[in-house]
């Protein structure tokens, strides 16, 4: 239907002068056409305006025809842009609300499905300061060794059961000390960097100690240079918590751990292993002197060249513990505060920061972007379906106010 031959169907549909299947064809036109519903809104008002004011007149001979058309046209031009302003609102906000209403139901079909089927756990990260305060010490330690709980457990069980055991237990395990390394990590800074070197050296020297090795590190602030070192020190297991405490008067504290492992069970099962060994040994040497052929001597020399390389290891390995557990190790970085009476240069690399700034940024809204693609990507199957939906109940909808629509103008 074209919209200039309106007026005359719009007349006829508001007498009741169409068929059934005509009428409903021009309500289906109505709903979809703005300027011609806009028309049926005002003439439905005009016309119920004119059988009140014919309710008031004694039996008026009036052109309604013509009233109509003149009400129509004076009406027409004082209401046309408001009314055109009001329906773009109108039209631009059921709009939005559609899509934000299939947005909506997207989220919510997606955080349920999420619910269904196991979601996603949260990925929030818990950060915890693993260094401990300023100036605390942690101290782990371990009395006795698991491991040695557990192998002397098994001993006995199978002393009881009259099972022999793969490995003889040393005798006089029970009543040996302790194989304990201690270990620390200290990070300290200080005022005045060669004072603090300086005192780190008398500290060490005064307790029997040694320094293993030192690395510099020399950065560059505001014109100055500051210093960094990173200590190895080694010191007597006797003088270790003594050194401690006068390393951490040096300066403020920043982090500080100290560690104690029990080595006793691997210790003492390495001394048990060498003695094995050394049996083993013996028995080739015996073997060694009874043998007739070059072959049996040449495979009795293998054996032993073996034996004596295993031994050999297992011992150095006990020459390393036995250094470990009578030294023990602190691992020391000092570092040099920068002095507030420094002049910095406020725009001392202020390129290189404006360039590390720009990037960053970048960085962030392309991180940002990313994120909020993926959040729609995951969503949009939702979405789909509920547009879906949407458009059906839309349909249905539509149709029910165009039969009640059609049915109204019928029934007048």
């Amino acid at each position: 239907m074209k919209c200039n031959e309106g007026n005359e169907q719009l007349y006829r549909y508001i007498d009741g002068e169409m068929e059934p299947n005509e009428a409903e064809s021009f309500a289906i036109h109505l709903d979809e056409c703005e300027e011609c519903s806009a028309a049926y809104e005002e003439t439905i008002k005009i016309k119920e305006e004119l059988k009140q004011y014919a309710q008031q007149m004694p039996k008026p001979k009036i052109d309604m025809e013509q009233i109509f058309l003149s009400a129509e046209k004076r009406g027409k031009n004082d209401k046309e842009e408001k009314s055109q302003v009001r329906k773009k609102i109108l039209f631009v906000f059921k709009k939005s609300v559609s899509y934000a209403a299939v947005f909506v139901l997207g989220v919510g079909l997606y955080a349920v499905g999420s619910g269904m089927f196991g979601g996603s756990k949260s990925m929030g990260m818990n950060y915890r300061n693993s260094y401990g305060t300023s100036d605390g010490v942690q101290m782990q330690q371990s009395v006795e060794s698991e491991n040695l709980k557990n192998a002397q457990d098994a001993a006995a069980s199978a002393n009881s059961t009259g099972a022999k055991p793969s490995k003889t237990m040393p005798e006089g395990l029970k009543l040996s000390s302790d194989k304990i390394i201690y270990t620390g990590n200290m990070v300290i800074e200080v005022e005045k960097y060669e004072d603090a070197r300086q005192s780190i050296a008398l500290i060490v020297e005064e307790n029997q100690g040694f320094v293993q090795s030192e690395e510099v590190d020399i950065s560059e602030k505001g014109g100055y240079e500051y210093y960094t070192s990173f200590y190895k020190i080694r010191v007597p297991v006797s003088q270790y918590q003594a050194v401690t405490e006068k390393l951490s008067q040096i300066g403020t504290v920043k982090y500080s751990v100290q560690q104690a492992s029990n080595v006793s069970y691997e210790y003492y099962d390495i001394q048990g292993d060498i003695e094995q060994l050394n049996i083993q040994k013996q028995r080739l040497l015996n073997l060694y002197q009874q043998a007739n052929t070059i072959a049996e001597l040449i495979e009795i020399e293998n054996e032993l060249t073996r034996l004596n390389t295993k031994i050999n290891d297992y011992e150095n390995i006990l020459l390393n513990y036995d250094r470990e557990v009578e030294y023990s190790t602190i691992e020391l970085s000092i570092s040099e505060v920068i002095s507030k009476n420094a002049l910095i240069n406020p725009f001392d690399n202020l390129g290189k920061r404006i360039k590390e700034a720009f990037v960053n940024s970048i960085n962030g809204l392309t991180t940002a972007l990313t994120v909020v693609f993926l959040v729609i990507i995951k969503i949009l199957p939702f979405a789909l379906v509920a547009g879906v939906v949407f458009f059906l109940v839309r349909q249905i909808v539509r149709k029910r106010r165009i039969k009640k629509r059609v049915d109204s103008t019928l029934g007048e």
